[in-house]
């Protein structure tokens, strides 16, 4: 018996560290991507600057989607740390070389060669299972709990080093007033100190990768190739079905991934059999997921400073900031203190469950907390806005925080919803060999649908907004009301999936009776 008490700290510090180096490189530029691809003199005028620079910034996003599965498939042939290395290689002289960004062409083929040379996050979801397959459901919740910590550190990481470092000679100009070399250089290259501090964070990860982290996946020799292609993936069903109970994971220890001197040409028929009718119900769950959360995030900061008469509530920046950074704030409290306690207590089924149903519940409703303007009261504790005709108007604090509120809890939800989706991905998996390929493949179906989300939330806000065939009364709500509806497929999406692993635990209990 695995000794359960036995939690691999070391080697996941290592796992999340090499983790952090991609929210940092993924964030760094949102500051000055802006003002860069304005630099470009791409657009014909300004109002055409954020359809490029939304263009830019998904191409990440599909880049990952076409690649997220030949790197599982590939991390499922030759392990998980050589992926890895070379997912932080790629990533790391990309943002070495997306400093010296001249030209939109340049930018635009560099930002896509490093999401389609990066697969690493579920390939690193595949090496925190595999690390945590004798611990407890607590442990392991901990484990995943802390990768998504790691996502929103280097989040604020990257966002911190590109506000600061982009355009030195503005923010810092007595430090090139005496080289007259250095000063020319980052004067054509704005952006090249940002993303060389973000190369560096980068390269530090792929060191300690390269020197500490361990290979988790377990290769053998194959001993019967036709043998082994009419053998079940699954060694036993009831061991999938545990899975999804408190209980320690039970992946056993004979559960190792076989060798095939043909594995390229069997690729399709091992992605065939390991996206099983349950993992393709919790992937496209899991997508889902991400769909609405990225969506629910880019309507926020287009809804919040919108002006009154145009649909919004008139926060000015720092009002709007301040939620954000409220909201950074209650996600890593939640994965860090709440989420572990509330796996153990609950389990990720209902946990899953209770989310997604209060986040419909928040879709539905925070559009509608701009009619609080037209409460009858009277007013006296103030915070400053733009009302419809561009004035600075006083109104009480009730709205902001009433959007505050509404923002807290919906990152509640979306924190467990995302950890809770990723282990029940992971709890899916027929075997051991086919954790990277169907990680692969939920990284896939996330990176296409946060690729579409900003896209599709901007467009239907601007077609609802300024549609002359739509009631005025109703044109602010109509985003909303569409997001529920999303929220509402999510919901019905998941509970198809829990009917589906109940059935097999139903069936599973049937067939051990009758033996």
């Amino acid at each position: 018996m695995t000794d359960l008490a036995v939690f691999p700290k070391w080697q996941l510090t290592i796992i999340y560290l090499c983790r952090f180096a991609e929210p940092v490189t993924f964030s760094v530029h949102l500051p000055f991507i802006y003002f860069l691809v304005r630099d470009f003199h791409v657009a014909k005028d300004d109002a055409q600057i954020g359809f490029y620079v939304g263009l830019l910034t998904s191409l990440f996003g599909v880049a990952q989607f076409v690649s997220a599965i030949p790197w599982g498939l590939i991390s499922d042939r030759f392990g998980r740390k050589p992926v890895i290395m070379i997912g932080l290689t790629s990533t790391t002289l990309s943002m070495f070389l997306f400093g010296f960004s001249k030209s939109y062409a340049f930018a635009i083929t560099i930002k896509f060669l490093s999401g389609l040379m990066d697969g690493n996050i579920g390939v690193i979801k595949s090496m925190i299972q595999e690390n945590t397959m004798h611990c407890t459901q607590e442990q392991r919740a901990r484990a995943f709990s802390f990768l998504q910590v790691t996502f929103g550190a280097g989040s604020v990481v990257g966002v911190m080093i590109g506000g600061l470092l982009y355009d030195p000679i503005a923010t810092f100009p007595g430090l090139f007033e005496y080289n007259e070399r250095l000063r020319y250089f980052v004067m054509i290259y704005p952006a090249f100190l940002p993303c060389f501090a973000s190369a560096c964070i980068s390269s530090i990860g792929l060191l300690f990768g390269a020197v500490f982290l361990k290979e988790t996946l377990i290769v053998t020799p194959a001993i019967d190739q036709e043998q082994n292609e009419t053998t079940p993936l699954l060694n036993s069903t009831n061991k999938m079905n545990t899975r999804y109970q408190n209980s320690p994971s039970t992946y056993e220890a004979n559960d190792t991934i076989t060798s095939h001197p043909n594995s390229f040409t069997n690729m399709a028929s091992k992605l065939k059999k390991s996206l099983t009718e349950s993992v393709l119900l919790i992937c496209s769950t899991y997508g889902m997921i991400a769909f609405q959360n990225v969506f629910y995030d880019t309507l926020f900061i287009i809804w919040s400073p919108a002006l009154i008469d145009q649909g919004g509530i008139g926060l000015t920046f720092i009002q709007m900031s301040l939620i954000l950074t409220i909201s950074g704030v209650v996600t890593l409290v939640t994965q860090l203190v709440f989420f572990h306690k509330l796996v153990y207590y609950f389990g990720t089924l209902k946990l899953l469950h209770w989310t997604l149903l209060i986040s419909i519940v928040v879709f539905s409703t925070q559009g509608f907390t701009r009619l609080l303007y037209y409460l009858p009261i009277d007013v006296t504790n103030t915070i400053m806005l733009a009302d419809g005709n561009g004035a600075v108007a006083s109104l009480g604090w009730i709205v902001w925080s009433a959007a505050a509120t509404e923002m807290v809890v919906k990152t509640i939800c979306q924190t467990i919803m995302m950890t809770s989706s990723v282990m029940l991905i992971n709890d899916s998996a027929p075997t051991l060999d086919s954790l990277g390929t169907i990680n692969g493949f939920s990284l896939c179906i996330a990176a296409l649908t946060r690729a579409a989300g900003p896209a599709l939330c901007g467009f239907i806000w601007s077609s609802t907004n300024s549609g002359t065939n739509i009631p005025s009364f109703m044109q602010p709500y109509i985003v909303w009301i569409i997001l529920s509806f999303v929220g509402i497929g999510t919901f019905i999406l998941y509970q198809q999936f829990r009917q589906k692993i109940s059935s097999t635990r139903s069936n599973t209990t049937a067939t051990s009776n009758s033996e």
